[in-house]
């Protein structure tokens, strides 16, 4: 999978964006797990370099291009975070600025 992100460090907190989208064949994977599962593990591997951990995430933002996913997603966020995941919303968008794109996450991390 091919993946794209952005971090951006102020102070104690940390700010993610984080896109997932491509299988290794190229074309976009037909249910959300693989992106969603790679996407958080993309997050996981930048909070470490950055010497936080999931545990560390206040807020995210998860956009999805279908709605039909977001179930799912929510299944993975608990699997992954337990029943202490962060304030999160789920966004059902129109597209996006890359149209193979399934997922988007938006985090904000805070280490003390």
């Amino acid at each position: 999978m091919r993946q794209r992100g952005s971090v951006c460090f102020a102070g104690y907190m940390t700010f993610l964006s984080f896109n997932c989208s491509f299988c290794y064949d190229g074309f976009p994977p037909r249910r959300a797990d693989r992106p969603c599962r790679q996407t958080f593990r993309n997050i996981e591997k930048t909070l470490a370099e950055a010497g936080a951990k999931l545990a560390d995430l206040v807020t995210m933002t998860v956009f999805l291009i279908d709605s039909r996913y977001t179930t799912r997603m929510t299944e993975l966020r608990t699997e992954i975070f337990g029943k202490d995941f962060p304030a999160s919303a789920a966004i059902t968008v129109a597209g996006f600025a890359q149209p193979e794109m399934m997922i988007e996450i938006q985090c904000v991390a805070v280490v003390a």
